[in-house]
């Protein structure tokens, strides 16, 4: 335990008491508790914001993506060849481990393909803070980030609202594009060490007029 020792001259012109420290049985002349404490602060906020802002603490990173993936299996088994695909793509890209997130968050993934026979994949991953997008071309063995966004303002809004009416709605509006491709929104929802997984899959949706620009930024 460290211990201090104080001699009986104050400095009056100085920011610091002017003493002794014995720290672990050595002594440091001249060397004041305020000093120690002044340096002790910036690492303690440090180790606050790191605690309360990096969500590798608390969660099994290499759990969730599994997870993910039997969920998605659950509701959709006819898609599995996709599904693995997907698994693979953010196993070797580890973008969910590298979204930023905090101890209670809200974390939200959309995945599709460019078409039955293309080995083409896309995804996106975003929380509050910030989104990260990559693209495969061989079915998720290899990867490549991008800044883009690859799916449009609108469907993303409804998936951070989770609104499922709506996206049921715009995928009989807006849905019968060819040729057709289908989407897979999955939202996570993060509480300390604990999180809540939810699906859905819906047919890619796409208004002209409304989205008509959003590749276009």
């Amino acid at each position: 335990m460290s211990r201090f020792y104080y001699n009986d001259t104050y400095a009056r012109n100085s920011l610091f008491f002017k003493g002794t420290a014995i720290i672990k049985g050595k002594i440091y002349p001249g060397l004041s508790p305020h000093i120690l404490i002044n340096m002790k602060i910036p690492i303690l906020i440090m180790y606050l914001l790191f605690f309360t802002t990096n969500n590798l603490i608390c969660q099994n990173w290499n759990k969730i993506p599994k997870d993910i993936k039997n969920m998605q299996l659950l509701d959709q088994p006819n898609v599995k060849a996709y599904i693995n695909c997907y698994y693979n793509l953010r196993h070797i890209s580890n973008n969910l481990k590298r979204i930023h997130a905090s101890r209670r968050d809200t974390l939200f993934l959309l995945d599709s393909y460019a078409d039955w026979s293309s080995l083409e994949l896309k995804s996106i991953i975003w929380s509050n803070r910030n989104t990260i997008s990559c693209i495969s071309n061989d079915a998720g063995k290899n990867y490549i980030n991008v800044e883009k966004k690859l799916f449009t303002k609108y469907m993303m809004k409804l998936v951070s609202e989770w609104n499922i009416e709506e996206i049921k709605k715009e995928e009989k509006l807006n849905g019968a594009s060819l040729p057709q491709y289908w989407v897979f929104a999955t939202r996570i929802i993060l509480d300390g060490k604990k999180y809540k997984i939810s699906c859905l899959y819906f047919k890619d949706f796409f208004d002209l007029h409304r989205d008509g620009m959003d590749f276009n930024e």
